[in-house]
């Protein structure tokens, strides 16, 4: 970070996008948007968030002034998305503790946001002082910039146009700022790390004992877990204590809105329309679905995801249990999250050869087999 004293805030571009966790849910991030860095760069906090796995190997990174960079906690391959469209980017990123300070460095003038109210913006809150999970540097910048620009007048920052929407870069006059946050980060691979790499053995990560700091999230799954007249398993919602008794105030209101852009694309494509209406009726039909005998504590918008064409492939509708209410908080981020617990493919695999025969089986919609308690219901509105 470099400081000097200045008369005005200089805002780098940032947007609000959805990230594919471990479990395959959609989940909300703020990033970095900046084409001065060679490499892509996620938050250790994001990454336990999302569950995600990591490569333990690193190489060397530098930042400004050629200063390495310590506490590379790994690299991570994710996938993103534009929070209103199907458009999906692979992303390598590497794994740093922090990525930078809070951006902007200071809220800014509400006169400043009503500048731009008549655009689709990436970052709705650009003006407030908020944490960057993501940076997305010059190895994905050509996916995501798509080279339009809108200058509203010279005292005021641009908005250049992207996939995630229009993002604010530029300076802010009258605005005063104590620092500048510079994020140049270069990545460097030396013949040593390469050799290094070459004869590492990578031990599997063993099971945890909790996967929760002091195993809160079993002490739940103990205490209120059972099983119904035909042996299936009803689990409760393992809230973190302090969210226990949140309400997700406006949460109907953005899943309806969203239900709405999703009837006029399905009215637009009848094939997709047809597969997306038998889902739902299957999903009725075998009971994993039921009309709320009361109303809501939190609604959860879905959309459909397939590969090709609806035509040529089955399509699978994703529930977005990460879309943020009027708190600003999602179902997701008031639940415990853990670690991946099942082996390695590698392993498994393996262990093939050690017995003469094996089988397979696949259990028909595992994790609807699964049913969750009745007073936690309503939060599947």
């Amino acid at each position: 970070m470099v400081s000097a004293r200045d008369t005005s805030t200089v805002l780098l571009g940032t947007a609000l996008l959805h990230v594919r966790d471990h479990a395959g849910c959609m989940q909300q991030v703020r990033a970095l948007i900046d084409s001065g860095s060679q490499i892509s760069v996620m938050s250790t906090s994001c990454v336990e968030r999302l569950g995600l796995r990591r490569v333990k190997w690193t190489a060397p990174l530098t930042g400004v002034s050629g200063v390495a960079v310590s506490n590379v906690d790994g690299l991570v391959k994710c996938i993103i998305a534009p929070r209103y469209d199907d458009h999906r980017i692979h992303v390598s990123a590497w794994i740093l503790p922090k990525i930078t300070g809070n951006m902007p460095i200071c809220p800014l003038a509400p006169q400043v946001k009503q500048h731009f109210s008549h655009l689709a913006l990436a970052d709705p809150g650009f003006d407030r002082s908020d944490p960057i999970d993501l940076l997305l540097g010059a190895d994905v910048y050509s996916q995501v910039m798509n080279g339009k620009r809108i200058v509203i007048n010279h005292s005021l920052p641009a908005a250049f146009g992207s996939l995630f929407g229009w993002i604010i870069i530029g300076p802010v006059q009258g605005s005063v700022s104590q620092s500048f946050q510079s994020n140049v980060v270069s990545l460097t691979i030396s013949l040593e790390t390469i050799i290094q790499r070459f004869w590492q053995v990578e031990e599997p990560d063993e099971v945890p004992d909790t996967f929760t700091k002091d195993g809160q999230c079993e002490s739940i799954y103990i205490s209120e877990r059972t099983r119904d007249s035909t042996g299936r398993f009803v689990v409760p919602l393992p809230f973190l204590n302090e969210h226990r008794s949140e309400t997700f105030p406006g949460s109907r209101q953005i899943a309806v809105r969203r239900f709405q852009n999703l009837e006029k694309k399905l009215q637009d494509n009848d094939t997709l329309g047809q597969a997306y209406r038998q889902f739902m009726h299957e999903y009725e039909s075998l009971g994993h679905m039921s009309i709320a005998p009361c109303p809501g504590s939190y609604f959860i918008p879905h959309h459909p995801v397939f590969k090709g064409s609806p035509t040529s492939s089955k399509i699978r509708v994703v529930f977005d249990a990460s879309a943020t209410a009027s708190n600003k908080l999602s179902l997701n981020q008031c639940l415990h999250t853990g670690p991946k617990l099942q082996q390695d493919i590698i392993d498994i695999l393996l262990r093939f050869r050690v017995h003469k025969y094996t089988f397979t089986a696949d259990v028909c919609k595992m994790y609807r087999q699964i049913l969750v308690h009745q007073q936690y219901r309503s939060f599947h509105t």
